[in-house]
Order: C-alpha cells, then sequence, then structure tokens
C-alpha cells in the first residue's frame, strides 16, 4: 500500500467517526506558510478526490512523505488552517520548491518536526499505576520533610481527579510544595528543594540513585532554572491547593515518547507544561518501580532548562533514566532525540 492508500484509509476512517473535528480543537493555531496566500479551506472531499488521484505515483522527498503520513496535517486540514494555495504549493515541489524552502514551510507548521521518532517503548511490565494515597504513604515513610500533614487533602483531590482528570494525563503525582523551603529559613528557588528532593529519592532507592550532577551545579540558578510557563503552573497548584502537598494530574513520558524536549514542548496542549526534575525525583521516590530494565522509557524534564557547563548554553534538559541497575539523573540536549525517551508533563484542570 502507497502512501496516498494509507492516508486515503485513514482520512476515511476519521469522517467516520467525525475524528477530524476533535483532532482540529486540539491544535494551536499556526501562522500561514511561507509563500502561501489565505483563501477557501481544502474540504474533506477535495482531499478524498486530491488523494484519489495520488495513488501510484512516487515523492522523491521523504520530507514530503512525512508531511503526507502525519496525523497532524489531517487536523490542519479539518480545522481550514491548510489552505488550497498552501496545498498546491507543497505538492508541487518540482515547480521552484527546493528542499531547504519545503523544510522551512513544514517548520513553520510544525516546529522541530524532524526532531521525532516513532517509539514502541514504555513503561515495565506489569507496571500499574499507584494510588495518590499510595503516593503519599510512601513518601511519608521516607519521615519528608519531618512534616506534622498528614495529607488529607489529598485524597479529596484525589477523588476530584477521579472524575475530572485532564485529557492526556494517566494518573496523579504527589509532592510536597517547593515554597515549604521559606519554612527552614531558607531563599526559596526551585533549587535549594530540588536538592532535597534528590535526597530523598537517593533514600527511597539507595543504592540504585545514580546523580551526573555536582551538587552546586544543581543548586545554582545560573546552571539550572525552570521554564516560564511551568513555573507559572506550579505556582497557580501551590496558591490553589491547600496543605503542604501537591497533587498534579501527569503522564510520564508516554504521550511524548520519541520526542526532543523542544519538538514535545511545541506539541504541549494549551493547559499541559513540562515537569521539573525535583516532581520526577519525587514520583520516582513514590514509585521506584517506574524504572526495571535498561529499554523502560526514560524520562524527560523539559519544565526546567539546564546547562551543561558554567560557560555554555541554556539548551538542554535534565533527564532519568535506567543503567546498568542504576537510575541515573543527567543532562540531555534539548534538540537530542529517541525512541528510548519520553517527555513527562503535568496538567491543569
Amino acid at each position: 500500500m502507497n502512501i496516498a492508500d494509507g492516508v486515503l484509509r485513514e482520512i476515511e476512517g476519521l469522517s467516520k467517526k467525525g475524528g477530524m473535528a476533535e483532532m482540529a480543537t486540539r491544535l494551536p493555531q499556526k501562522g500561514m506558510a511561507p509563500g502561501a496566500t489565505r483563501g477557501k479551506p481544502v474540504t474533506l472531499e477535495q482531499v478524498l478526490d486530491l488523494l484519489e488521484r495520488l495513488k501510484g505515483k512516487k515523492f522523491g522527498l521523504r520530507e514530503f512523505q512525512r508531511l503526507i503520513e502525519s496525523f497532524d496535517v489531517l487536523a490542519l486540514i479539518g480545522s481550514g488552517e491548510l489552505t488550497r494555495e498552501t496545498l498546491r504549493l507543497i505538492l508541487t515541489p518540482n515547480e521552484g520548491w527546493a528542499a531547504g524552502e519545503l523544510q522551512r514551510m513544514l517548520s513553520s507548521y510544525f516546529p522541530f518536526w524532524n526532531e521525532e521518532i516513532e517509539s514502541s517503548q514504555g513503561y515495565p511490565d506489569g507496571y500499574r499505576f499507584k494510588s495518590a494515597a499510595g503516593k503519599l504513604l510512601a513518601l511519608q515513610s521516607l519521615h519528608l520533610l519531618g512534616t506534622d500533614d498528614y495529607g488529607s487533602h489529598v485524597k479529596e483531590l484525589a477523588t476530584h481527579y477521579a472524575r475530572n482528570m485532564p485529557k492526556g494525563a494517566e494518573e496523579l503525582l504527589v509532592c510536597p510544595k517547593p515554597s515549604r523551603a521559606k519554612e527552614w529559613g531558607l531563599t526559596y528557588s526551585y533549587n535549594l528543594p530540588l536538592s532535597s528532593a534528590l535526597i530523598i529519592l537517593d533514600r527511597a532507592i539507595k543504592p540504585r540513585f545514580q546523580n551526573w550532577w555536582k551538587d552546586e551545579q544543581l543548586g545554582d540558578t545560573e546552571m539550572l532554572r525552570l521554564t516560564d510557563k511551568t513555573a507559572a503552573a506550579l505556582d497557580k497548584l501551590e496558591a490553589e491547593t491547600p496543605g503542604d502537598y501537591l497533587v498534579i494530574p501527569v503522564q510520564m513520558g508516554m504521550r511524548h515518547r520519541g520526542r526532543s524536549a523542544r519538538r514535545a514542548v511545541a506539541c504541549f496542549a494549551e493547559n499541559e507544561f513540562g515537569l521539573g526534575p525535583l516532581e520526577v525525583a519525587y514520583y520516582l521516590a513514590s514509585c521506584p518501580e517506574r524504572f526495571v530494565m535498561w529499554y523502560d522509557l526514560g524520562i524527560i524534564c523539559a519544565g526546567a532548562e539546564c546547562k551543561d557547563s558554567p560557560k555554555g548554553e541554556f539548551d538542554g534538559c535534565p533527564a532519568f533514566n535506567e543503567h546498568q541497575d542504576r537510575i541515573n539523573l543527567r543532562y540531555r540536549r534539548a534538540d537530542e532525540y529517541s525512541d528510548l525517551y519520553g517527555v513527562a508533563t503535568g496538567f491543569l484542570s
């Protein structure tokens, strides 16, 4: 079956299920592609007719094949974002469209579109999501922070999310509020509570934890910082959540597996934000069974930006993975993609 046959079948299936409209609603609004003009949106019938005429033809550009195979393109067609003129330019690359121009056009619709690979990796065999109450108990068993808060609000929030889990979330993450640092007489920043979170993680999985960062790097805001979107989301959750613990709807990598950190960020839903290393460290402390074998999906913390050296740029993210029976925390470039990693994210209601 050639490309056109495969896409024709998928479009027909989406049309019958009403899936075109559903997919269109989750896409952010994009600007027009270079060289494109506004005109009448391409209709589903026109796309079907177009693909019928494309059957049997071969395309010399691999980028064009990826474009046709992308479900995001189908959603753009369904939402009217992809116009007749734009589609004509895509389908006539030999009429003055060099590969570089086509790549710029793809990037205008799909930022970092080529930093993604198919992945079949996932969570450990038999892995089951632990309840919020179970995660809280696991953290409290580590004598976490010596808190007197027994987390009664965690159960209440878990009951709420059982009926109102945001789309895309798989489970709930429980972690102490980063602002608890104020009560210890410390100047509040994300970096100081992060160091405490890593101590807790080491305590939970000792001797499996391997931190490839130096303490002074993690504590230095010139080496590691939250992204603006994640910082705003955590501030909002802190303000709205009673008690000492945050309860965050999350997914731990499957939704964005195979994508680079910056490609995943470009694909985030409006209410979605990247998790930082603090949140993921507490998750792993409460769910150490998340990593068993080297091929278990690694976790990229796209909610934070970091450098690999003091003189470097903020061009990376912290990431956790399993290697040689150790859970490692390491630096990973934001443009690096692999089928062995996925970006973990949280969701606002």
